[in-house]
């Protein structure tokens, strides 16, 4: 039984399947659509999807008499959860294909912070003639992801190999700690330099939904507008997706007034010349 069939017997939203098993359901109908033909994301996606969830209850008495029309939207009506849960997946992908920066930018303090703190260790046993200056000498540097990952790694290995030789500035489980850092950090890195693939391939994944929901819903539209042209009460059963939203219609039109030319201007006072003679309006009947 589809859900929305459970909303005639029961009277209420009753969804057969969550976000995540909607969109994996929707997989065939959304690769058959032509990327050439597909709708433009124009709307708030949570306020649509809750307008068009909200619906259901009030479009399910209407189901036998959305049968009877030639453009049957039944099948509209069945998926329009689906297609709801769906597009509101997708949108979270989409959403967190764009964020993670936050990832990297804590990936990065946390290596800048261990950095400074083996620098200052390693800094101390140069003074000590423990460590050769020149070994430091080949860091790079703070400015790059890389770079301060790189410097980490390099210091690690120069501490280490002192604290085998005794000297315990840092100890070895810090040294591992800062390892595990470096490596949250290269994670972080490998994520955004592969984001723009991401980001392209989610915003598809969500126009493609968006495309079959609003689809969906417009028919569904169209098709209680007709079937409650006399009532008027469309709006109240399925209402516009973009209440709210201005929209230019012909009471719209700006119209400029016309400024008369000269010629056009007739001087009440002044007596009409016949036509043909000097100075008459050449254009005059």
């Amino acid at each position: 039984m589809s859900s929305t069939q459970a909303l005639l017997d029961e009277k209420a939203p009753s969804p057969t399947l969550g976000f995540t098993p909607a969109l994996t359901s929707l997989q065939p109908e959304i690769a058959a659509l032509d990327a050439n033909d597909l709708e433009i994301v124009n709307l708030d996606i949570p306020a649509a999807v809750t307008t068009a969830m909200g619906c259901l209850t009030e479009l399910a008495p209407y189901r036998a008499q959305l049968g009877t029309l030639p453009s049957n939207p039944v099948e509209a009506l069945d998926k329009l959860d689906v297609y709801a849960s769906a597009l509101s997946q997708a949108h979270a992908r989409f959403l967190v294909s764009e964020g993670g920066g936050g990832d990297l930018a804590d990936a990065s303090k946390r290596v800048v912070e261990i950095r400074g703190v083996l620098f200052a260790a390693a800094n101390l046993l140069v003074h000590r003639k423990v460590i050769e200056g020149d070994k430091l000498g080949q860091l790079k540097g703070i400015v790059g992801f890389k770079n301060q990952g790189s410097d980490v790694l390099q210091l690690v290995e120069i501490l280490r190999g002192v604290i085998a030789e005794g000297h315990t500035l840092v100890s070895s489980t810090e040294l591992d700690e800062a390892e595990a850092a470096v490596r949250v950090l290269m994670i972080a890195v490998g994520k955004r330099e592969q984001a723009p693939q991401v980001q392209t391939a989610a915003a598809d994944l969500r126009q493609r939904c968006f495309t079959l929901f609003v689809r969906a819903y417009d028919e569904l539209r169209r098709s209680i507008s007709y079937l409650r042209w006399k009532e008027e009460d469309v709006d109240t059963i399925i209402p516009s997706l973009y209440a709210g939203r201005s929209r230019k219609t012909k009471d719209d039109e700006v119209t400029y007034p016309v400024t008369p030319i000269a010629s056009d201007v007739v001087d009440p006072n002044k007596p009409r010349i016949p036509p043909g003679m000097p100075g008459a309006d050449p254009f005059a009947p």
